[in-house]
């Protein structure tokens, strides 16, 4: 169990790493966030005014603390050998907001915001990017669909389907995106091949805020 929690861990977290990895190795005058500002956890509640967004983690999902979010997003900067003195949490390229899991690791949801460094990029071009950022990990990743729009917490977000082959094992992922600003926010939910039911619990736990 602690083993596939691990791995969970590595899904989450990975593509954010690696989107952010050259971006956060710029100067921080070329890191500038305008008015974002970082979503707060209270319990199993999250909620973000900015992102118009509330998630109350589902019955048996486990919450990360904002402790532990700035943990996991300080274990990313070592390995790029990156002082987290020099660098304000809220000035980072990408950051983690928020994530909630199973114990097992076999379900997880994630919300993440990225500085964009190119005002002209496209919501496509920046999924094409983050498949890319996936398949350097040497995993495999299978789109399921088209790139389509839909209403989600009461705005209009952008959202797809993989699957992804990590580890030995199948994955199903969706993923919603939404550009605010000079910052695009993505929302990572993924579940085993078979239970993808999960899938559907996380995304109906979000609600406006």
């Amino acid at each position: 169990m602690r083993k596939i929690a691990s791995l969970a861990m590595l899904l989450v977290f990975a593509v954010v790493f690696l989107a952010g990895c050259g971006a956060i190795n710029r100067t921080v005058e070329e890191i500038m966030t305008g008015d974002y500002v970082i979503g707060t956890i209270d319990g199993d509640n999250f909620e973000s005014e900015w992102l118009n967004l509330r998630f109350t983690a589902p019955d048996g999902f486990i919450m990360a603390s904002q402790e532990e979010i700035l943990e996991m997003m300080q274990l990313g900067l070592d390995m790029m050998d990156v002082d987290s003195s020099v660098v304000a949490w809220a000035e980072m390229a990408v950051v983690s907001e928020m994530m909630a899991m199973l114990p097992t690791g076999l379900a997880s949801v994630s919300v993440a915001t990225e500085r964009i460094m190119l005002s002209n990029i496209t919501i496509e071009q920046y999924v094409e990017a983050a498949f890319q950022g996936v398949e350097a990990l040497g995993w495999e990743v299978s789109p399921n669909d088209d790139l389509r729009q839909i209403n989600f917490a009461g705005n209009q977000w952008y959202t797809y389907t993989a699957t992804v082959e990590a580890f030995g094992i199948d994955w199903s992922y969706q993923y919603l995106v939404r550009r605010f600003d000079n910052r695009m926010a993505l929302i990572t939910v993924y579940a085993i091949a078979g239970e993808e039911a999960h899938i559907d619990t996380l995304i109906n736990a979000f609600a406006a805020y």
